[in-house]
């Protein structure tokens, strides 16, 4: 929906929707991986909980190199001028759109 968005109560909604979402997995990250970590003590018989977030920041760190790779991908086809008064095209505008 973000690429429709185009009034401040839209984006207001949307966001409020989105931290919801957000928040929610946050919330729910830690007993979840808690409880794994237990279950792997117990079949294993051995602490590995440093592996496994290891593996874990691993990911979330990669999800964020690929986020930034996507985002220069973008503003390079879509011709982004980074100068604060430039007038963007409209290719532009929906590339910045379509990042969010």
């Amino acid at each position: 929906p973000v690429l429709w968005i185009t009034t401040l109560e839209e984006a207001l909604f949307f966001t409020f929707l989105g931290s919801m979402a957000g928040g929610a997995f946050g919330l729910s990250l830690g007993p979840v991986a808690a409880d794994v970590y237990d279950e792997c003590t117990i079949s294993d018989g051995k602490h590995q909980e440093a592996m496994y977030e290891g593996i874990r920041t691993f990911f979330f760190r990669s999800a964020g190199i690929f986020q930034a790779m996507v985002f220069t991908i973008i503003h390079i086809l879509t011709e982004y001028n980074p100068d604060p008064h430039a007038i963007q095209t409209p290719l532009a505008i929906w590339g910045l759109r379509l990042q969010n």
